[in-house]
């Protein structure tokens, strides 16, 4: 099975919805089970995700009470079957080849986590620049602004059974830098000697909204 699950935590962010969840449904990788965890939302976002869920049969939704994006996520973790996942936030969205290229290159350069560039902006810059860093690189290079894979969620592809073996999680208790701490435990228990590759590709776009990351 090479399916993809993408993990949406939502909460009181409709107006962002429909670029979102278009911008996944039109990826070219079709084989894609679409979680979305509605975190107690108060505003239309539950609804929206109810009316997506009719029309396209990949998407699961969960509706939760209120319990910050780390719980959303986790929840999402414990639902997912496809052999790979990637995590996008429901203000952000993805250009069409973004899982298809992560994919391609997880398993062409066989490695544990596969990374690309983020953007502000659709950018349609094609690049067949790829690094490969190792276990130690990658680590290192969390806490280094200028390259390697940087400390944020979005623009990653992991493997599943590594996250599930390990049982890693989003800690809840923690309300910064919880992305970080998450790809360092993933990192921790990555075996592979091409450990991540990145791709100079920026195909993950975000929104930089007035109230900041997704708020809980």
């Amino acid at each position: 099975k090479m399916k993809v699950s993408v993990i949406i935590p939502i909460y009181n962010r409709q107006k962002y919805l429909a670029r979102c969840f278009d911008s996944i449904i039109n990826q070219t990788e079709s084989d894609l089970e679409i979680i979305l965890v509605d975190d107690g939302s108060t505003d239309g976002s539950g609804t929206i995700c109810d009316d997506y869920a009719k029309k396209d049969k990949r998407f699961r939704v969960l509706h939760k009470k209120n319990g910050g994006v780390s719980s959303a996520r986790n929840s999402a973790i414990d639902m997912m079957s496809g052999s790979y996942c990637c995590f996008v936030d429901s203000d952000d969205y993805i250009s069409k080849n973004y899982i298809s290229l992560l994919l391609n290159n997880l398993k062409s350069y066989c490695c544990d986590i596969s990374v690309c560039g983020l953007s502000k902006t659709e950018n349609d810059k094609n690049s067949d620049k790829v690094i490969i860093l190792d276990c130690r690189e990658a680590q290192l290079s969390l806490f280094n602004e200028a390259d390697g894979i940087k400390g944020y969620i979005g623009g990653k592809l992991f493997k599943t059974d590594i996250i599930k073996k390990n049982n890693i999680k989003f800690d809840e208790e923690q309300t910064l830098a919880e992305d970080l701490l998450f790809l360092f435990d993933y990192l921790l228990c990555c075996k592979s000697e091409n450990t991540v590759c990145v791709s100079d590709n920026m195909l993950y776009y975000y929104e930089k909204s007035s109230d900041g990351a997704l708020m809980a």
